[in-house]
């Protein structure tokens, strides 16, 4: 539904954090098991590192302020608005990395295979009522910020800054393939998950509802 570069790590100033390379030997919180952790290992990759040269600390995304106000970490990986948050209230005290490394966050619908077949009709109507809400956005994105805002209470400052880093489009594109591969060598690499190998991931898409209702979004490579 939508592809995002939403996902950051904070860090303290006063714990010594002022370059990635910092980061080495930190305590880091981060919601376990998620995205993130695969973020934040490749990033550290990047620069030398590993996901191993740090401590991680499971934190839920909605506690991400309060731990970096009350020490308990060094950092955190999170994503917004729960950055917004941490940057209003401690603007001068940390720096600010995006941890995405170029790779989007994608905004997926996931359903059980038995459901889908038994409610085929059901499954066009949902995406069907998906399409009308990403034309809506397109062709009125002042009125699409204000429904956001009515709902969720965030400011124009926060939206200004927030809505750029959401694309939002509903489909079935082979980036989304390439990058679950991606994170699938990933955690096999880093003893994860059981799997040694990759499966097909085209086995796990469920095409054929969204070729009959927007036919031109799907490019997925059979």
């Amino acid at each position: 539904m939508s592809t995002s570069d939403i996902v950051y790590l904070v860090g303290r100033i006063d714990r010594g954090i002022r370059n990635i390379s910092d980061l080495k030997g930190k305590m880091i919180g981060i919601p376990r098991g998620t995205i993130m952790e695969f973020y934040l290992g490749r990033l550290l990759d990047l620069h030398g590192m590993s996901i191993r040269d740090v401590t991680l600390i499971n934190l839920p995304p909605g506690q991400a302020a309060d731990a970096i106000a009350n020490e308990s970490v060094d950092a955190v990986v999170t994503w917004e608005p729960y950055v917004n948050r941490i940057r209003e209230q401690h603007a001068n005290g940390t720096v600010i990395w995006s941890v995405q490394s170029g790779q989007a966050v994608y905004g997926v619908l996931v359903c059980r295979n038995d459901w889908i077949k038994q409610h085929p009709d059901l499954v066009r109507r949902v995406l069907n009522s998906l399409a009308e809400a990403e034309g809506y956005i397109v062709q009125h994105p002042a009125g699409a910020k204000a429904i956001l805002q009515g709902r969720y209470h965030y400011d124009d400052k926060y939206i200004a800054r927030a809505w750029p880093e959401h694309q939002f489009a509903l489909s079935l594109d082979q980036s989304l393939v390439v990058a679950m591969e991606d994170e699938g060598r990933w955690m096999i690499a880093n003893n994860l998950t059981t799997a040694k190998t990759i499966p097909d991931i085209r086995d796990h898409i469920y095409i054929k509802g969204l070729e009959e209702v927007k036919p031109e979004s799907v490019n997925v490579i059979a």
